[in-house]
C-alpha cells in the first residue's frame, strides 16, 4: 500500500530575489528501487535509484497557466536527507501539458527518476527523515526553489519497490548510477502534445510481462488499445495477445532468465503477422527522427493511432552495453525553437510492467527526457536523459487502422 503524501503551497525565493507562488499538486509517493535479478534475488538492493510518482488529478488544473496550448506548469521536486541536509533537486523543470481539464482525469501516477543522494546499499526507508517538496511553477527557473525543508510534515515515507532489470541479449548486467531528472527548459518555445485518445491511461489493459517480455507485453496493449477505440476488431484479450506474439510463430521471444528478449525486426514483423493472420488491416510504420516527430508519430497519434518506443539505455559504469527496453506510450510532449523550428526536446510517458516475471498484471507509467542538438550540418542528435553514456532513442513504432 503506498502512503500518498499532500503537496504544499510554497512561496519561491527565485534567482532574480524576486518572489513568486508555485502551485501544489495532488498527492504524491516516493520509492527507494530494488532492481531484481532475473534469477531471483537482486542486481542491487537498496540502490540510490528513486521516483516520485505524482497522482494529477480533476481539480488540479487550478495549479497550472492556461494558455492557448492547454494548462501548462513546470514540475520541481527538491529533497533533503534530513532536516539541515544539503538540498537536492531531484525533478528539474518537467515541462507537462494537459490540452483541456479532462486530461486531469484517468490519469496513470506521473513518474520521475532521480538519485536519492544515498550510496549504493544505503536502505533509505529505515531513516524516517526523508524530506520532499514538489512545486508547480508557471515558468522554469534557473536555479534551485528554496523551500524550507525542516518541519516534521515535511518528512514523506519512502517505500521499496522492485525493479526487474531484464538485459536480453547482454545478459545481466548492473545498471549505472542514478542521475536526477532534468528537462530541457525554454519557456519562449512551441510546445505540442500528443496522447491516447478515448481511452484512459487507467483503463489501459494491464499485461502480466514475463521476464524479458517488454516486446509483446508493449504489442498487446497497443492492439488492445485499438480494439478499445472500435478501430479494429480484436477479440482476444490482452494476455491472450501477448502469450500469441511471444511465440517463436511471431515475436521468437527468449524469456525467462538468460532469455534475449526479441529483437526490432522480430518485433515488427510478429505484429504485422499477427495483423495479417487475424485480418485487423493495421499499418505499420517506424522513424527515428526527432524533425518529423510531430507529423510522423504525433498528429496519428493524436487521430488514435497506437505508438511504441525503443530505447537504448547506455553503458553503465563498468562500460557495458545496458541495451535497451519497448513500450507501449501514452503522451508525448514536444519543443520546437520558434525562431528555427527545430526541434529541441522531446519528454515520452511509457506504460510498462515495471516487475516482469512475478505473475501480476500490472501497469506504470514512467517519463523519459529526450534534448535534441544539431551540428554544423544540421544532423541531429538524439540524448535520453538519466541513463549511461550513449543512451539514445532507438526509434518509435507507430500503428494505425489501414484506409
Amino acid at each position: 500500500m503506498q502512503n500518498w503524501a499532500s503537496l504544499v503551497r510554497c512561496t519561491l525565493v527565485l534567482a532574480a530575489t524576486t518572489l513568486s507562488t508555485a502551485a501544489w499538486a495532488h498527492t504524491f509517493t516516493i520509492n527507494q528501487i530494488d532492481w531484481r535479478s532475473d534469477t531471483g534475488g537482486y542486481l542491487v538492493q537498496n540502490s540510490e535509484w528513486g521516483t516520485v510518482n505524482i497522482q494529477f488529478l480533476p481539480g488540479d488544473e487550478s495549479e497550472f497557466v492556461f494558455t492557448p496550448a492547454g494548462f501548462i506548469g513546470y514540475v520541481q521536486v527538491v529533497t533533503s536527507l534530513a532536516a539541515g541536509a544539503p538540498y537536492n533537486w531531484a525533478v528539474e523543470n518537467m515541462l507537462m501539458l494537459f490540452p483541456s481539464a479532462s486530461d486531469f482525469d484517468g490519469r496513470l501516477p506521473d513518474s520521475f527518476s532521480f538519485n536519492l543522494g544515498v550510496p549504493r546499499g544505503h536502505d533509505v526507508t529505515l531513516d524516517h527523515e526523508f524530506r520532499v517538496a514538489v512545486l508547480i511553477t508557471p515558468h522554469p527557473l534557473t536555479s534551485m526553489p528554496y523551500v524550507p525543508l525542516y518541519l516534521e510534515s515535511d518528512i514523506v515515507p519512502v517505500i521499496h519497490e522492485d525493479w526487474l532489470w531484464g538485459n536480453g541479449l547482454a545478459g545481466e548486467v548492473v545498471p549505472s548510477t542514478a542521475e536526477n531528472f532534468v528537462a530541457f527548459a525554454d519557456d519562449t518555445n512551441v510546445k505540442t502534445e500528443a496522447k491516447i485518445q478515448k481511452i484512459k491511461e487507467s483503463d489501459i489493459e494491464a499485461i502480466d510481462e514475463e521476464i524479458n517480455g517488454c516486446g509483446p507485453g508493449g504489442a498487446a496493449r497497443s492492439l488492445r488499445y485499438l480494439a478499445q477505440q472500435n478501430l479494429i476488431k480484436l477479440n482476444q484479450t490482452g494476455p491472450q495477445v501477448y502469450n500469441t506474439l511471444k511465440t517463436k510463430a511471431y515475436m521468437n521471444t527468449g524469456l525467462g532468465a538468460g532469455g534475449k528478449g526479441t529483437t526490432n525486426d522480430n518485433f515488427q514483423k510478429g505484429k504485422d503477422a499477427y495483423s495479417k493472420a487475424l485480418n485487423l488491416k493495421v499499418m505499420t510504420d517506424t522513424t527515428a527522427t526527432a524533425g518529423v516527430l510531430q507529423t510522423d508519430i504525433m498528429d496519428p497519434m493524436n487521430k488514435g493511432a497506437d505508438v511504441e518506443i525503443v530505447i537504448k539505455r547506455g553503458k553503465n559504469d563498468k562500460g557495458e552495453d545496458q541495451l535497451g527496453h519497448i513500450a507501449f506510450v501514452s503522451e508525448i510532449i514536444l519543443t520546437r525553437d520558434k525562431k528555427t523550428d527545430d526541434v529541441t526536446s522531446f519528454k515520452v510517458k511509457y506504460i510498462d510492467d515495471p516487475r516482469q516475471g512475478n505473475g501480476k498484471a500490472e501497469n506504470e507509467g514512467h517519463w523519459l527526457e529526450f534534448d535534441v542538438t544539431y551540428d554544423n550540418q544540421h544532423r541531429e542528435t538524439i540524448v535520453l536523459k538519466g541513463w549511461g553514456p550513449g543512451a539514445t532513442l532507438d526509434q518509435f513504432f507507430l500503428e494505425k487502422k489501414a484506409p
